[in-house]
C-alpha cells in the first residue's frame, strides 16, 4: 500500500508532500521541491515545523489539520514567500496527504492592481494639493517681488530668502504636477539623435563653463522609433543635468547611441546593474531589439546603499532637489514601452535608455 500511494504521489502534477504519522516527510514530489527551492530528495524526512513556516500561523500544520484545508503565506527557505493553498487527506497507515495549490502569482497581480488603483488615488490627490498651492505661492512670490523693489537693506535680505524659497516650492510643485499627472506621449516616429542634440544644446554651455567635455558618439545608422519626442528629450535633459551635477569641477560625459537586441528586461546583479523593478519579467525572455541612448559621467558615482531608493518619489541626496526627477524620467520611458538600466562604473556612473523600435503593447501613434 505504501508503495502504492508514493508512487500516486510522485505522479501527480501539482505540489504533494507525504507525511508519515510523526509528521516527518516520506516523499515530495517533483513540483513540490519546486515550490520549495529543494532539490531532488531534499525535502525527505525533514519535519513539517522545518518546512512550513508562517508569520500568520504558529503551528501550520495544526491549523491544517483542523478543517483538513488551510489557505496561508509561507516563508520558503530562501526567504521569499509563497501564498498557498493546503488541503489535508488522511490516508492508510496514519500517513497524511497534503496537496498545495500555488496562487502567489495571482496573489502579486491582485496585489499590483490593489496598488495601481492606490496610486491613482493618490496620484490624484497629490495634483488637487499642487494645484491649490500653486496659485496662493505665486501670489507670495509676485508680493514679494514687489516689496524687494521698495525696501532696502535687512528686510531686503529677507525678501531675497522668501523669493529663493518661492521658487524652490514651485519648482516642486511642478515636478510633483508632472509626476502625479504626467502627459499623453504624442507619437511620432522620430530618429533618436534629434531630441538628444536638443538636449545637448541644453546644457553645453554650463558644461564648457564647469569643464566638463562632451563627446556624442553614434554606432551605425539607427532606425526612426515611435517615441514623444519632447517627452524624451526632457529624459535626456535631466539625465545630462544630473551628470553635470556629479562633475562639479570638471569631468567627461559622454553621449552614446546604438542599437542593441537583448531580452525585454535585464536581470539584477547586485552592485553593478539596477533595472526598473516594475517592468514584467516573463519566465522564457525573448530577444527584442532597441534603441539605447547611453549617458556617462566621470564623476563619483552612485553609493551602492541608495542605487535601488534613486527611482522613488522625493528621495534626493541635493540640498536643492526635488526628488522627482528620476522617477518622472521613469515613467515617461516606461509609457513608451522601454527601460531606464543605472550601472556603476570606476569611475563614473551610465544611465541607459532603450526604446524599442517595433511598436509596443501600451504605446499609441499620434501624428
Amino acid at each position: 500500500m505504501t508503495r502504492i500511494i508514493e508512487e500516486i504521489v510522485s505522479g501527480f502534477p501539482g505540489p504533494v508532500i507525504l507525511l508519515d504519522s510523526n509528521h516527518k516527510i516520506l516523499r515530495a514530489n517533483a513540483s513540490a521541491e519546486l515550490l520549495f527551492d529543494a532539490g531532488p530528495g531534499q525535502l525527505t524526512d525533514q519535519l513539517t515545523t522545518e518546512l512550513f513556516v508562517s508569520n500568520e500561523s504558529n503551528d501550520v500544520l495544526a491549523d491544517l489539520l483542523q478543517d483538513n484545508k488551510l489557505d496561508i503565506g509561507l516563508t520558503l527557505p530562501s526567504g521569499n514567500r509563497a501564498v498557498v493553498s493546503m488541503n489535508a487527506q488522511a490516508l492508510p497507515e496514519d500517513k497524511i496527504a497534503i496537496f498545495l495549490t500555488d496562487h502567489t502569482e495571482l496573489y502579486s497581480l491582485r496585489s499590483q492592481a490593489q496598488n495601481k488603483n492606490k496610486f491613482a488615488e493618490l496620484g490624484e490627490l497629490s495634483a488637487g494639493i499642487a494645484h491649490e498651492i500653486r496659485n496662493p505661492l505665486a501670489g507670495i512670490g509676485a508680493s514679494a517681488q514687489v516689496l524687494r523693489g521698495r525696501l532696502q537693506g535687512e528686510h531686503e535680505e529677507l525678501l531675497g530668502v522668501i523669493l529663493h524659497e518661492s521658487a524652490r516650492l514651485e519648482r516642486l510643485v511642478s515636478s510633483l504636477l508632472k509626476y502625479a499627472r504626467p502627459p499623453r506621449p504624442k507619437m511620432q516616429k522620430t530618429l533618436i539623435h534629434e531630441p538628444v542634440e536638443r538636449a545637448l544644446g541644453l546644457i553645453d554651455q554650463r558644461a564648457e563653463k564647469q569643464g566638463v567635455a562632451l563627446s556624442t558618439k553614434r554606432e551605425g545608422e539607427l532606425p526612426g522609433i515611435w517615441i514623444d519626442p519632447d517627452l524624451m528629450e526632457q529624459v535626456f535633459l535631466n539625465l545630462m543635468q544630473n551628470a553635470l551635477e556629479a562633475m562639479p569641477s570638471g569631468g567627461n560625459l559622454a553621449i552614446n547611441t546604438r542599437t542593441v537586441s537583448r531580452p525585454a528586461y535585464v536581470r539584477k546583479t547586485p552592485g553593478r546593474r539596477r533595472e526598473d523593478a516594475s517592468l514584467p519579467k516573463p519566465t522564457q525572455p525573448q530577444a527584442l531589439n532597441w534603441v539605447e541612448v547611453e549617458i556617462a559621467d566621470s564623476g563619483p558615482g552612485i553609493a551602492e546603499d541608495i542605487q535601488d531608493r534613486i527611482f522613488r518619489p522625493f528621495f534626493t541626496t541635493r540640498s536643492e532637489g526635488t526628488g522627482l526627477g528620476l522617477p518622472i524620467c521613469r515613467s515617461i520611458v516606461q509609457q513608451h514601452a522601454g527601460q531606464l538600466l543605472l550601472e556603476n562604473l570606476d569611475p563614473g556612473t551610465v544611465f541607459r535608455v532603450a526604446l524599442p523600435i517595433e511598436k509596443r503593447s501600451g504605446q499609441r501613434r499620434r501624428q
